[in-house]
Parts: C-alpha cells; sequence; structure tokens
C-alpha cells in the first residue's frame, strides 16, 4: 500500500473528500499496519489540535486498510459534559466485531449498544471483575485479528471516561503478535495540565509496541492546495483564496470555514466553534484574553498587569491558565515577557465578541498606558503625525531583538496603535461576524 494511492495526487488535484498534504504522516501509519499484517501488533497516538485533520488521515488510512482486506472498526468517545459514558468506544467496537461474526463473551454484553447497563464488578470482588471485562474485550479483539488483519480506531481519547482509559492500557499492554493496528486520535490542544488523560499518555508511549504522532499545520502549499479544491466551485478569487489559506495557519477546518463563507473574514459559525474554548476558562483569565486580544501580535507581561488591573496572583493564574488550556504561547526569545494567542482566528473571535463600550474602554486604558511610556527604551518613540508601532504592545520592537517579525495573516486584522490624538486605533475596521465591516469605532 502506498499513501499516494489512498488519498489521490493525480493531475486532476485532491476532491473533496480526498487527503491533501498529509503523504508523509500516511505512509508511516501505513507501514505501520504493514507490520500488523504480518504479525507484530502496533499502537499510534495520533495528536494535534481540534480541525488539524486527525480524524481525516484516519479515515485515509482505514480506507486504504479496507481496500487490502483488513478488517476495520472505529470507536469514538463524546463530550458528555463531564460524565463521559462507560466504555463507549469499546462498546461501538465490540458491537462492530460482534456483527462480524466474533463471538463475545456473556460478560460483555453488558457493554452493547442497547444493554440497559454498562457491567459491573460483583459486590466485594470489584478488581476482579473489571479485569473479566477487560481480559474479554482483549480476547475477542485477539479472536478477530486471528481471522483477519484488524484495524481499531479509537476517536476524541480526549474524552474518554476513567474505564475507557484504563481499557485502553490494559490492551496495548498486551500487543505482541496479533495481527492488530490500534490508532487513537485525541485533541493535544485539550489537554491541559490536570486532563486525566495526560498521565496515561505519559504511561502509553513507554510501552514498546507505542509510538505517537503529533499532527502539526499543513504547509503553506498543502494549505492553499486544500482551499483551490474546496473552493473549486465557489467562484471564490484566487487572492481571497490565498488570504484564506494563510489566515487557517494550516488548520484544515479553519480553512474550509472560511472557503464555505466566500471571504477571508471570520465567519459566525466559526468564531462560536472558537469562543467555546472559553467556557471551561475562570475570570482572569477571560480578562486576560481579553485584553491580550487589543494586541495585533503578542503583548507585555507589563502591559497585561497594568491593563487588567489583576492583582500579582490573580494574573498569574488567569495566564497559566490561558496558556495551560493553549489558548496563549509566551514569546520563547530569552528575557522577553509577552504572550500572544496560539492561533490569530482566536484572537480576532476574542476580540469581536468584546463589546462596544468594554472595547471602547480597554482602548482608552490601553491608550493611556501607551502614551506613559513614550520614551521609554524599549517602546518605539512616536512621531508627530504617525501611530504608535505595532510592536508598541509587546514593551519592545523585534527589531532590537534582531527576530523576524510573524508574518500577519490578513489585512484586516485590528492594529495595536494609538493615533495622536489620543484615540485609540484599530487599523482596518475588523469584520463582523455576517462578514460586513464594523461602524467606525467611537474614540
Amino acid at each position: 500500500m502506498t499513501a499516494e494511492g489512498a488519498h489521490g495526487t493525480g493531475a486532476t488535484g485532491p476532491g473533496t473528500d480526498e487527503l491533501v498534504g498529509r503523504a508523509g504522516e500516511l505512509a508511516a501509519l501505513l507501514r505501520d499496519l504493514d507490520a500488523a499484517r504480518g504479525g507484530n501488533a502496533r499502537a499510534v497516538l495520533l495528536a494535534g489540535d481540534a480541525g488539524i485533520g486527525k480524524s481525516r488521515l484516519a479515515t485515509a488510512l482505514g480506507r486504504a486498510a479496507a481496500g487490502a482486506g483488513v478488517q476495520v472498526v472505529v470507536g469514538r468517545c463524546l463530550d458528555a459534559g463531564g460524565s463521559a459514558l462507560p466504555y463507549l468506544p469499546f462498546s461501538e467496537v465490540l458491537a462492530a466485531l460482534a456483527h462480524a461474526g466474533t463471538p463475545l463473551r456473556p460478560v460483555l454484553h453488558g457493554l452493547l449498544p442497547g444493554a440497559e447497563e454498562a457491567p459491573r464488578p460483583t459486590a466485594g470482588d470489584g478488581d476482579s471483575g473489571r479485569l473479566q471485562v477487560f481480559d474479554a474485550v482483549a480476547g475477542a479483539v485477539r479472536d478477530a485479528a486471528a481471522g483477519a488483519p484488524l484495524l481499531v480506531v479509537l476517536e476524541d481519547l480526549h474524552w474518554a471516561d476513567r474505564s475507557t482509559r484504563e481499557l485502553l492500557a490494559f490492551l496495548l499492554a498486551r500487543l505482541g503478535s496479533q495481527r492488530l493496528l490500534v490508532l487513537g486520535t485525541y485533541r493535544s490542544d485539550d489537554l491541559h495540565r490536570r486532563h486525566p488523560l495526560r498521565a496515561s499518555l505519559a504511561e502509553l508511549v513507554r510501552l514498546p509496541s507505542v509510538r505517537r504522532v503529533e499532527l502539526g499545520p499543513l504547509s503553506p502549499d498543502a494549505a492553499l492546495a486544500l482551499v483551490r479544491a474546496r473552493a473549486a466551485t465557489g467562484g471564490v478569487d484566487e487572492a481571497t483564496l490565498r488570504r484564506i489559506a494563510a489566515r487557517s495557519e494550516g488548520n484544515a477546518f479553519y480553512a474550509e470555514e472560511l472557503v464555505a463563507a466566500g471571504s477571508d473574514g471570520l465567519p459566525g459559525g466559526l468564531a462560536d466553534v472558537l469562543l467555546t474554548r472559553l467556557d471551561r476558562l475562570g475570570g482572569p483569565a477571560r480578562a486576560v484574553l481579553r485584553i491580550a486580544s487589543l494586541a495585533e501580535r503578542s503583548i507585555s507581561h507589563d502591559l497585561l498587569r497594568e491593563a487588567s488591573e489583576l492583582s500579582g496572583a490573580d494574573l498569574d493564574a488567569g495566564l497559566r491558565e490561558a496558556v495551560s488550556h493553549h489558548l496563549l504561547v509566551p514569546d520563547p526569545a530569552p528575557g522577553t515577557e509577552s504572550y500572544a494567542f496560539r492561533h490569530a482566528l482566536l484572537r480576532e473571535a476574542v476580540h469581536d465578541d468584546l463589546l462596544p463600550g468594554e472595547r471602547v474602554r480597554l482602548h482608552a486604558r490601553l491608550t493611556e498606558l501607551l502614551a506613559r511610556r513614550d520614551g521609554d527604551p524599549g517602546v518605539a518613540p512616536r512621531s508627530p503625525g504617525t501611530h504608535w508601532p505595532r510592536t508598541t504592545c509587546r514593551g519592545r520592537s523585534r527589531r532590537r531583538s534582531g527576530r523576524p517579525r510573524r508574518p500577519t495573516a490578513g489585512t484586516d486584522r485590528p492594529r495595536c496603535s494609538s493615533t495622536r490624538s489620543g484615540r485609540w486605533s484599530c487599523g482596518p475596521p475588523s469584520r463582523t461576524r455576517s462578514g460586513s465591516p464594523e461602524p467606525p469605532r467611537a474614540p
């Protein structure tokens, strides 16, 4: 099996259901599958940001596996609002195996869809009862793989309950000569410091038959190829497609949502998806993000502290939470205490979600603070009739550090600058969720 044969790289270009820009990752997974078909069981834990393309890559692998005569079964975890359903992905896997003719031990009948409840250990025999369930699941998978090579795909493990995580660890610890490949996917940007999956992953990756793959953003060329393919019949001009590809920063889902909207403005549906990531944050973290959203690139720790008016403890807690949830990233330059949004579209969504009065108040506060910094050696001075430089919000110029500027993804993003009159200016007006420009902001 080859990667090219699994996702289409012909002269006509990729179709809407074909994989783009992941030939290397797919080829590596196909090698794992070939090893499993030869009796060397493997497991791959596929990590990546939400929307980066994990499920699409898993689908391409499943399609190639099925074409080679491999059994493919899929189980998915669901976000049940903090009360994840026990064994849910394995319940789906077992149902598929039973449908294909694999006999299941009686202890597993309660795991099948439609059962009144998941199997429970008998009183006084908790560990033994759970071991029976685990051993029966491993036996069903082993029996199925004995008949034909088996690919088990477990999606969205970041939502897995404790029972699922422990059963997965039991199964992977017993990989050996089975003709079996287990592929598990999870969102790395959902794994904050206290996420229960983190401890499980630390143990699983130490197993000799398990490897972890971090799926990064698409390359600029691949992102452009993706938006061109999705907009093949949409009538979107080439210049807009290039802006969309740049604004997506290699995230396939973001790119497709922007293409569907037909412009490089932030569509309301995508903004809502991005903002759901703030729902689990505390007040200090939300306050920090609102202030940081006013800076086009990054904002210094000192300016965040003064603008937010949080206590030192609350500011540190808010920043730690925002960084832990992969919303902000610290500037890696030595001696630079500043933060930027992990993705520019998230910054834009947070900024556009500010209430009008809140936006004016925060702009005015930053304008006042920046005016006080005129002459600060870390801030470029303001010439008459000019705007504050974009680097002002970082508290130091990138040119002073010798590091190149990070390219901006679009021309309609707010700029962190102040006019000579003291009015806060966000450069070209940002677009509302409907795609139309916002009215001019009051001073």
